[in-house]
């Protein structure tokens, strides 16, 4: 099952990334899946 977040293409997530910290990335995002720990 895709969520919302994985059907993103990767320009509009790093876009709505570039809005948040580096802790609030890391702390929100990181080990969802291999793809946003490559972001």
């Amino acid at each position: 099952m895709i969520n919302t977040l994985e059907s993103l293409a990767n320009e509009i997530l790093l876009n709505i990334l570039s809005n948040l910290t580096w802790f609030e990335m890391i702390e929100s995002f990181w080990s969802i899946n291999k793809r946003f720990n490559s972001l």
